[in-house]
């Protein structure tokens, strides 16, 4: 599950989809990470307002841990490769969904975090062998 801040303003639950996106090369993901990154860093110009959250959702046929180690891989990428500050970047696993996808979002620092929407029981979900690599 998503992280809850400190404190979070009982009415505000606000978030801001800005992209989502499906299996793609992964200089294609990291292109479109690096707009998220630098519209995360316009949003907090000058103040920290803004967290950003990547939800990784596997889908029906994945390896194990994939939505994981996606949603590390792309957090880490954002941190090492953007300086993006790690408060400011949350990344989790969804669950699964029909299709492997992933959705990024602006949530206020004071909001409850985006609802995480998995439609695809884990039960139901087909292992694939061999071992993943996230970040290739």
């Amino acid at each position: 599950a998503a992280p809850v801040p400190p404190n979070p303003d009982p009415m505000r639950v606000e978030q801001y989809p800005f992209d989502s996106f499906g299996k793609i090369q992964i200089e294609d993901a990291k292109a479109r990470l690096d707009n998220f990154s630098i519209q995360l860093l316009n949003e907090n110009e000058g103040r920290r307002d803004y967290r950003g959250f990547i939800i990784v959702y596997g889908g029906k046929s994945s390896y194990a841990r994939e939505p994981e180690l996606v949603a590390e891989c792309y957090r880490g990428y954002l941190v090492k490769h953007r300086h993006a500050e790690p408060e400011s970047i949350v990344a989790v696993a969804g669950g699964y969904k029909e299709e492997f996808s992933v959705e990024l979002y602006f949530v206020p620092i004071n909001a409850y975090p985006p609802v995480l929407l998995p439609t695809v029981s884990p039960k139901k979900v087909q292992i694939l062998e061999g071992r993943f690599k996230a970040c290739s």
